[in-house]
């Protein structure tokens, strides 16, 4: 059973981190991004960092910066 978890766990901890590389290929620094939560919706940000799993992001506009995970982010093409 426990040999059967591992492999589980695994599999989706390979899956998420394939999903954040092909995320990070698709985002630059200095792009705008927004984010998908509900206490920053209709907000606009400006990505100053991009590690393997997070970025930092800056408000437009603002001094607020954040630690996102890059799954959360989606490119602003409005």
């Amino acid at each position: 059973l426990r040999r059967l978890n591992k492999m589980v766990i695994d599999t989706i901890k390979s899956k998420k981190k394939d999903n954040s590389k092909e995320k990070r290929k698709t985002l630059s620094i200095g792009q705008k991004v927004v984010v998908e939560h509900r206490k920053t919706s209709g907000k606009v940000f400006i990505i100053s960092d991009i590690r393997v799993t997070k970025a930092t992001i800056k408000e437009q506009g603002g001094f607020a910066s954040y630690e996102v995970p890059l799954s959360m982010i989606e490119p602003y093409c409005y």
